[in-house]
């Protein structure tokens, strides 16, 4: 990656997808700036094919390519999803970033990536014990989050209190319960929410880090699990 390319991630992270071809809507671009430049923990509820791995995948990368974005020389971004066949699918998008930014690796597995700044990606199945012991995260991606155990927040939030890393929560509808649920509900001036139905969602209003509204039509989830 050259230098020029580093400078404009830098400035404004969200480039990322116009320097690989892949721009970035505008709601995907508000979530990577959030994370990153606002440095708030982030609560994304979309629908199916809105474009909810791209964003992690361009968030992950922005920040392990530039790491100068939260004044580190290094980041470590850990990835989890209630099943591993999740995880492994976002590992594969954060990989073909990289090589798409000729990113220079020192380590890639298939499960794992380290690049010769030191930054750190791991892609873990959504378990307690996968989690616990893993410390100085700097930004941790919960993917399906409406659909994970409780017993896995738990051993999430004290990790991310020690180190001061930033949480994006990143969900389908699910039923309006939880801790995600909760989540979406309690944005402010720590925790961004943001809300966007793809176009098999009935026609709903929808909040976009509480401050402007889309609209989208047609579906088959309930407009409850909206709201």
């Amino acid at each position: 990656m050259t230098p020029r390319i580093e400078a404009a991630i830098k400035l404004h992270p969200a480039i990322i997808g116009d320097v690989i071809g892949r721009p970035l809507d505008g709601w995907q671009a508000e979530v990577v700036s959030t994370a990153l430049v606002d440095r708030q923990d982030c609560c994304l509820r979309v629908g199916r094919q809105s474009g909810k791995t791209e964003s992690a995948a361009q968030l992950a990368c922005a920040l392990l390519t530039v790491p100068a974005l939260i004044n580190k020389s290094n980041a470590l971004v850990i990835l989890t999803s209630p099943s591993q066949r999740q995880s492994s699918e976002i590992h594969r998008r954060v990989l073909d970033i990289l090589d798409a930014l000729s990113a220079d690796f020192e380590e890639r597995n298939r499960l794992s990536l380290k690049l010769k700044n030191g930054s750190r990606f791991l892609a873990l199945p959504g378990s307690s014990d996968t989690l616990r012991g893993i410390s100085a995260v700097d930004l941790l991606l919960l993917d399906e989050a409406a659909f994970v155990d409780h017993q896995l927040i738990s051993a999430i939030r004290p990790m991310l209190a020690v180190s001061g890393g930033r949480m994006v929560m990143l969900s389908t509808p699910a039923d309006p319960t939880g801790f995600f649920s909760s989540s979406l509900n309690r944005h402010g001036r720590t925790l961004a929410s943001v809300a966007h139905p793809n176009i098999s969602v009935p026609a709903c209003e929808c909040s976009v880090l509480g401050t402007r509204t889309s609209t989208a039509r047609c579906g088959v989830v309930s407009p409850r699990v909206w709201r």
